[in-house]
C-alpha cells in the first residue's frame, strides 16, 4: 500500500501543491501543524497502520519532520523497522529500489 504523507505548518495554509505532486497514493494523510511536534494526530494513525512492503511517500524531506536531524532519523528507522520503505519525490529517494 502507498501511503502518502501530506503536512502543512498550520490550518491557513494549503495542502494543494503537496496533493498535485502526487497522485498514486492508497491513502493520503493530511496534518496542519507543526513539523516540531511529533505527536501529529495523521503521522501517528499512519505509523500504526504501516504494514511490511508499504510506501510512506512524502514530497520533501521537513514535511516529515522538521524538528531534528535525530527526529528525522528516528522516524526512517520506524518505518524501516516495520520492513516498510519511504520515498521523498523532491529527493528522488526510494528506498525500495536498488539505488533507494
Amino acid at each position: 500500500m502507498i501511503r502518502y504523507y501530506v503536512r502543512v505548518s498550520s490550518m491557513e495554509q494549503k495542502v494543494d501543491r503537496q496533493l498535485i505532486a502526487y497522485d498514486k497514493a492508497d491513502i493520503i494523510y493530511i496534518d496542519k501543524m507543526t513539523g516540531k511536534n511529533r505527536e501529529r494526530p495523521e503521522l501517528q494513525r499512519m505509523l500504526k497502520e504501516l504494514q511490511p512492503n508499504d510506501v510512506v511517500v512524502v514530497k520533501s524531506l521537513d514535511r516529515l519532520s522538521s524538528k531534528s536531524t535525530r527526529d528525522m532519523l528516528e522516524l526512517v528507522d520506524t518505518i524501516k523497522s516495520k520492513s516498510a520503505f519511504w520515498k521523498i519525490l523532491d529527493m528522488k529517494v526510494d528506498t525500495n529500489t536498488l539505488l533507494g
